[in-house]
């Protein structure tokens, strides 16, 4: 299928807010969930982890700790790698950003992105390779079995079940209608292609003249409506944007993620900056400026709000305390520059009072 029709399939599947899916041969539809079968499912999903645990059934966290015992199993390091892959796959576009118009540079960034998200994935299956067999796997299978059940219907219009008949029904069945569901959805990329392409965009523009673009309130958007209209605004405010970049680097999803979170940054430090300087308003003036903190992540916000040169100063201090020990507050390297800096301004207007005195 070309990448036009795959588009306008998709843009159909949209508007239309029904997902189409093919099980035993037999076309299905699926309808955005009602609300009350989502209420229901959670006090489904409740339920049935109580069981599970009353039949002792191990939680997520009992499983991953059994896992840690077995040879090759999940442990301590897959766990921290884990963790830390988002923020290397965050900095690597960043990265890719910096290097757009350093095309070798750029290939190998690229190349190293894709083997860390790669990375991610395979730790993800491994850490949810027994997921489905513990309390919250179970539960949480029971509650999308029900809410996407209850919101199937056949070619001609039927809804499949009601609220008696859903739990008569073959598991069998019902666990084949969750799976095509999951597969019929389309992924992120592709989702972010069909809004920067005909014919999402000329829906999107015409709505802003005509309206509504679905013809109904934001609660009864679909998922796949609300992430169409969240991409289709990011999208938006990139070329509203005052240093929007070129549409060859919007074009790149990983480049302009890059791009994002260089903005997104630009901004926090921005804000943090100046709650900062609104919160020391008592203390304009002064040279330095002692804010309590209570833990790490006190201290890391401060550090954020403080400018280039207060960070570079501080820098100074910390090195000389470690090369001297304790060190006297006219002692520090910035303190003596600033006093011989004042010296010196004010040995330039005696001496300019000097030669206006002779005249």
């Amino acid at each position: 299928m070309s990448k036009d029709i795959n588009r306008e399939a998709m843009v159909a599947v949209i508007l239309s807010g029904v997902i189409p899916c093919m099980i035993n041969s037999k076309m299905y539809f699926i309808h955005p969930a009602d609300p009350i079968n989502i209420f229901e499912s959670k006090a489904m999903y409740e339920e049935t982890y109580r069981k599970a645990e009353l039949q002792e059934v191990l939680t997520e966290q009992e499983m991953l700790a059994e896992m840690t015992r077995i040879q090759g199993g999940w442990n301590k390091f897959d766990s921290s790698l884990l963790e830390k892959i988002p923020k290397e796959i965050e900095e690597l576009k960043v990265g890719l950003y910096d290097a757009f118009y350093k095309f070798k540079k750029r290939e190998n960034i690229a190349k190293n992105l894709q083997n860390k998200k790669t990375q991610h994935g395979t730790l993800l299956m491994k850490k949810t390779e027994y997921k489905d067999t513990t309390c919250e796997g179970i539960a949480e299978l029971v509650r999308k079995k029900y809410v996407i059940g209850m919101s199937t219907y056949d070619e001609h219009g039927n809804k499949l079940f009601n609220r008696e008949s859903i739990h008569k029904a073959d598991d069998g069945f019902l666990r084949k209608i969750v799976s095509a569901y999951y597969q019929s959805i389309p992924t992120e990329e592709d989702l972010r292609d069909m809004v920067t392409h005909e014919p999402w965009k000329g829906y999107w523009n015409a709505a802003k003249v005509e309206g509504s673009l679905f013809g109904h309130p934001a609660s009864k958007l679909s998922e796949l409506q609300r992430i169409a209209i969240m991409w289709s605004r990011i999208y938006e405010n990139v070329y509203e944007h005052p240093e929007c970049p070129p549409d060859e680097l919007i074009a790149e999803a990983d480049i302009l993620d890059g791009w994002l979170i260089v903005q997104s940054r630009k901004n926090e430090s921005e804000r943090k900056k100046k709650f900062g300087e609104k919160n020391v308003d008592k203390a304009q003036g002064a040279d330095e400026v002692f804010v309590m903190v209570e833990d790490v992540k006190d201290i890391q916000r401060v550090s954020d709000m403080m400018t280039p040169e207060a960070k570079f100063a501080k820098k100074q201090r910390m090195s000389q305390i470690k090369q001297q020990g304790t060190v006297q507050e006219q002692h520090m390297s910035d303190s003596r520059l600033k006093i011989q800096s004042e010296a010196m301004q004010q040995y330039r207007q005696h001496v300019a009072g000097s030669k206006k005195g002779r005249r």
